[in-house]
């Protein structure tokens, strides 16, 4: 609700977005001749504490064929392949059918470098092999207890033929009202480069969900460090929306500080939720990162047949690098080791808003600051036979 001084310049507006019970968004508002020249907001100490996030008891059906295992929970079920959830039903509605992705890469910025000219970050990053990284599972196991059913995935994210990359456990915690927990805790192992340019999961989905409603900061694409102008909020936009259409095609249309997301249809229809065991940032494409990377004009940029939904736990800022300094410290990415906890549900958006109430007893965090290579670690692994 807006309180309007008298001079029809400045308001104090309070309660832009409840991002959760514990922050109460607050924003000024400063107008010049009717119109919103400023606003400014923060969030207050004010609210209640998330409440814990319980389930009564049920019995789960847990079958494993054909090295996939699979959880049921009456007309809920979910599979995993490979270490990765991979497939998602409830009432009859598919709202995940591929396996979900590890993340590391984005599509080159022009303040990351530029292709064969100044590659600067570029081509550390191509000698890393960040756009080919992937998930090799060693080992899982499957608990039930009594309200969950929590299946344990530990293995590593790397290239092939190259000793870096992140020594990763997934956690699954699947609950029989439909809300699936997902865990990720990664330590950096290895020459990695000094700076990276994200880390998340993409996720696959139907082209007939092509609008997001989320809340979190919006509604123009917004980076760690240029995101004054995006008051968090509650949005809605198409996919086509979502992105810029620059000229030179380049990573587009992310979202910081986001605490929950619905997948519609046309119709209104809601697809596959996501809810942030605290925030995450998210950006949603209609083509793939190869062809996103590799386009040098717009017109090259191919329509795939699926969605890509990106669910990231960090993006690198952009900086000013194209005439000026990478990004602040404080918005560079360096390899460390962290925690990242969201929750994949079928539910509408409204649904989701009081899940991201919730607490699931997961957090993400930073667990360090930095990494610091040292050969010597690889040549001891190497000598006690452990790589």
């Amino acid at each position: 609700k807006y309180s309007v001084a008298s001079d029809q310049t400045y308001a104090s507006c309070t309660g832009i977005g409840t991002a959760t019970d514990t922050n109460i968004m607050i924003a000024d508002v400063y107008y010049k001749n009717g119109k919103e020249v400023h606003k400014k907001q923060f969030a207050t100490a004010l609210g209640s504490p998330k409440i814990k996030y319980c389930q009564p008891p049920k019995k789960a059906d847990i079958s494993v064929d054909n090295y996939i295992l699979r959880v049921c929970y009456g007309d809920f079920s979910c599979e995993f392949r490979e270490g990765m959830i991979s497939s998602i039903k409830r009432r009859g509605r598919v709202l995940l059918d591929s396996p979900m992705r590890l993340n590391i890469h984005r599509a080159y910025i022009d303040n990351d470098g530029i292709d064969g000219l100044f590659p600067r970050h570029i081509e550390e990053w191509k000698t890393a092999l960040l756009d080919r990284f992937y998930f090799n599972m060693f080992d899982i196991d499957v608990e039930e207890g009594e309200e969950r059913v929590c299946v344990t995935v530990s293995g590593s994210y790397t290239a092939n033929s190259l000793y870096s990359g992140f020594h990763t456990k997934i956690i699954y915690e699947v609950f029989p009202s439909g809300v699936i927990l997902v865990s990720l805790r990664c330590e950096p192992y290895g020459d990695l480069p000094s700076v990276l340019p994200r880390f998340g999961v993409v996720l696959e989905n139907s082209r007939e969900y092509d609008r997001v409603r989320w809340l979190g900061r919006g509604p123009l694409e917004n980076y760690p460090d240029s995101s004054a102008n995006a008051p968090v909020g509650i949005y809605e936009r198409g996919i086509g929306e979502l992105n810029t259409d620059y000229d030179y095609p380049q990573d587009t249309g992310n979202r910081e500080l986001t605490y929950a997301l619905t997948l519609t249809d046309s119709r209104g229809n809601s697809g596959l939720s996501v809810v942030g065991s605290d925030s995450f940032s998210f950006s949603y494409h209609g083509f793939a990162l190869d062809n996103l990377t590799l386009a040098r004009h717009k017109n090259e940029l191919v329509p795939s047949e699926v969605n890509y939904l990106y669910v990231d736990y960090k993006m690198r800022g952009i900086g000013s690098r194209s005439c000026g300094p990478d990004p602040e410290e404080k918005y560079e990415f360096h390899p460390h080791k962290f925690a990242f906890s969201f929750a994949l549900c079928d539910t509408d958006f409204n649904g989701a808003l009081e899940l991201s109430r919730m607490d699931f007893g997961r957090k993400t965090e930073p667990l360090s600051q930095t990494y610091i290579y040292k050969k010597t670690e690889k040549i001891a692994q190497i000598a006690d036979c452990d790589l």
